[in-house]
This record gives C-alpha cells, sequence and structure tokens, in this order.
C-alpha cells in the first residue's frame, strides 16, 4: 500500500460479528480466539501513528461505555 504523504493514516476495519466479549469481557458472554484476536489486532494498529482502525461487530444491547483502554469506542 502506498500513501501520498508520510503523514497521512491509513483506514481499516477488522469485521469480527462475535467480538462484543472480546472488547467488552464484563458481558458476560464467551469469547474465542478469533473475536480475541481482532480486538487485539485493530488495538496494535490503533497504536500506530500511520493507521487509523475500526472494530465492527454485533451487539443487541446498548454498548456499556463509549471508551475501553483509551480507545473510542462508537
Amino acid at each position: 500500500m502506498t500513501f501520498e504523504s508520510e503523514s497521512q493514516a491509513g483506514s481499516v476495519a477488522v469485521v469480527a460479528w462475535q467480538a462484543m466479549p472480546a472488547v467488552f469481557p464484563q458481558s458476560g458472554r464467551g469469547v474465542g480466539g478469533l473475536e480475541t484476536a481482532a480486538w487485539t489486532f485493530a488495538k496494535g494498529l490503533a497504536q500506530r501513528t500511520d493507521w487509523s482502525p475500526a472494530m465492527v461487530f454485533r451487539s443487541r444491547q446498548p454498548l456499556p461505555a463509549d471508551r475501553v483502554g483509551g480507545f473510542a469506542i462508537g
């Protein structure tokens, strides 16, 4: 991938429909390896200055927080 400018951040969406328990463990549901890997990958990208990730997952209830570990959720 090539960027026009070194300071331009790339954007990526990490889609893992069942990942809510990885992001919000207090939800009480089990979590698998794929969901944990997706959340870990998104957090790792967010810590870099050249990426701007979005985490996409399904939720049938309101999200319990709008920030997790310093990351905005929304």
